[in-house]
């Protein structure tokens, strides 16, 4: 089940040039495969020009990197890796969604206007709350691992071994008296 908007002239206009307001008739309908695959190239699509236009998005994308490095150096568990896929595509999906409200609101209000600004806030706003819990999240996630693995590193020593010119390594010619006199008669 679908609800198809009409052109029709008795529907009220949206402000939109050419686009109008319908949602009065819901029909059913059985639609080919291959309109699934469309969708999915327009979603892709979507995808490519967010990613493409929108600086924050690949700042996101960066820091997913990252993540998903640590964690795997970290030897995660399943659920650890659950939690960190769920707080990464739930940022990813609020910045897209961030993206697609200030576009709509770009088309719909070109010049500046107080309620467009509003929007633009409020949805930057639930972005960088999605955000943030993400990261209290991944850090309660990923700290502990880490920390662990941090310590496995063995200390360096408190003496470190010293030579001297008079010491023989195996695999070098000893270390020769060498003054300014040898130097000269080079």
């Amino acid at each position: 089940m679908r609800i198809s908007p009409r052109f029709r002239s008795d529907v009220p206009r949206t402000g939109v040039p050419g686009f109008t307001l319908c949602c009065s008739k819901v029909e059913m309908s059985f639609r080919p495969p291959i309109s699934f695959l469309r969708s999915l190239g327009v979603a892709v699509r979507g995808i490519r020009d967010a990613v493409a236009e929108e600086r924050n998005l690949r700042i996101h994308l960066g820091v997913t990197a990252l993540v998903i490095g640590l964690g795997m150096w970290a030897d995660l568990s399943r659920i650890e890796w659950g939690l960190l896929v769920l707080c990464i595509g739930s940022v990813l999906t609020g910045e897209l969604l961030n993206t697609a409200i200030e576009t709509v609101v770009d088309l719909v209000c070109p010049g500046e206007h107080e309620l467009a600004r509003k929007a633009k806030d409020i949805s930057a706003g639930a972005v960088l709350t999605l955000t943030v819990m993400s990261v209290v999240l991944g850090l309660l996630i990923l700290i502990p691992p880490l920390v662990e693995k941090w310590r496995a590193f063995p200390p360096p020593s408190a003496n470190p071994p010293t030579f001297s010119a008079g010491d023989h390594f195996p695999d070098r010619e000893p270390v020769r008296n060498c003054s300014a006199q040898s130097f000269s008669t080079l």
